[in-house]
């Protein structure tokens, strides 16, 4: 069996306990992976020792553990109507901007890498960007090997890609997952080059219901916010529309575009 377990990794360089330690405590404990870049530990082991025990003996060695809510649901995130939904998002992008096989993208809280999958053939790379573990492992496992080689895989946020010299982010969905929509689009502005555009799908402002019983930073935009903290930033508004709406729970969602572009200031 294998147990994944997610890390925040800012206090990780400074345990008093290491993992081999851990693994020496629990019985049926045989074997651990652990990539402190990332966050992620995986524990391999049998049944006599359960998830759950794993959790409190990592929490024990000071480890703080971030629980993936997509765990449950990655495996089956690729429905067909959220296909058709980031097929519809993706004719509505190029409807009004163009991609090149020269350009470098960004394809921000990835998922399973629907968006940046249906682009992918026709720029030159995607880096897929995700802070669920389980979501990521579903998109490593479509890659092929070609694919591989055009495209990298980080699990985090925008503020932990190192990189400059992008010419499009692309944000489907996953904005009102942020909570520092200003400190993200700051670091967007230098993570673009000048004239890269920055492409938002999201739904507009809502009672909750959307993501009820869970708690998101953002309950939808107010598309004229969003707009003038993009110029405040540096960007210049190309499009603000609503282009579509998506359904949840029998309910009806608007869905809007907005694409900035990174001018000088």
């Amino acid at each position: 069996m294998e147990t994944k377990i997610n890390i925040k990794t800012t206090n990780s360089c400074a345990l008093k306990n290491p993992l081999h330690g851990i693994v020496n405590s629990l019985p049926g404990v045989y074997g651990v992976e652990a990539d402190m870049f990332s966050g992620v530990i995986k524990f391999n082991h049998t049944n006599e020792v359960s998830a759950i025990e794993i959790e409190e003996a990592v929490r024990s060695a000071g480890y703080e553990i971030i629980k993936d809510s997509f765990a449950e649901i990655a495996n089956e995130w690729d429905t067909p109507q959220r296909v058709k939904m980031v097929k519809d998002f993706v004719t509505e992008v190029r409807s009004h901007i163009r991609f090149s096989g020269e350009d470098i993208i960004v394809d921000l809280g990835c998922g399973t890498g629907l968006v940046g999958l249906e682009l992918l053939d026709e720029v030159k790379f995607c880096n897929f960007i995700d802070t669920s573990a389980s979501m990521l492992d579903a998109l490593e496992s479509k890659l092929s090997y070609a694919q591989l080689e055009r495209s990298a895989i980080l699990k985090g946020s925008l503020m932990d890609y190192t990189g400059s010299e992008i010419d499009k982010i692309i944000a489907h969905n996953s904005m009102h997952h942020i909570e520092d929509i200003n400190a993200l689009i700051e670091r967007a502005k230098r993570t673009l080059k000048p004239g890269g555009v920055f492409i938002v799908a999201d739904i507009l402002e809502e009672d909750g219901s959307f993501h009820y019983p869970e708690v998101v930073p953002h309950n939808g935009f107010n598309t004229t916010k969003l707009a003038n903290l993009f110029e405040s930033i540096g960007f210049k508004i190309l499009i603000n529309r609503i282009y579509g709406k998506q359904i949840k729970k029998d309910k009806e969602y608007q869905k809007f575009i907005i694409i900035a572009k990174n001018i000088e200031l």
